[in-house]
């Protein structure tokens, strides 16, 4: 029974391989493209140092905050570190009642979108986040740099 079930799972992912590559043939895509993952989850992975301080009861207007700061960070991560950075850096953490050095840790999201967004060629345009109970919602627009 459970063999059979695999079995199956497995057809549908190679029927659903098929359709993506018939799909992209179509549009003159390259067959093996993949479509980034939507720019709030690209936003959400890439502020997550910041995102782990807040406490779990946080309410949207904070984490809205900090994916704001985090999205001008992205935007301006090729760029030198400005005085205008660090000042809203300082503002944010005093904001949240946070320690640390903020050059360090503007340092730290700076190289971190290097090493693991350098491939990104988007740029964020806007941020909204909505909570729902438990569920924090965020919804990122982009464009392409």
């Amino acid at each position: 029974m459970a063999s059979e079930r695999a079995r199956q799972k497995k057809l549908e992912r190679k029927r659903r391989r098929r359709e993506e590559k018939r799909r992209a043939l179509k549009l003159g895509l390259d067959p093996g493209f993949r479509a980034p993952p939507p720019m709030s989850v690209t936003l959400k992975r890439f502020a997550e140092p910041l995102l782990e301080r807040l406490p779990d009861d946080a309410k949207a207007e904070d984490w809205k905050l900090v994916l704001n700061f985090a999205a001008l960070v992205w935007n301006a991560a090729e760029d030198g570190l400005t005085d205008k950075m660090v000042s809203l850096g300082q503002e944010l953490f005093e904001a949240m009642g946070w320690e640390g050095e903020v050059r360090e840790e503007l340092r730290l999201l700076r190289a971190r979108k290097a090493a693991r967004f350098g491939w990104e060629p988007r740029s964020v345009a806007g941020v909204e986040v909505e909570r729902r109970g438990d569920i924090v919602h965020i919804m990122a627009a982009s464009v392409l740099a």
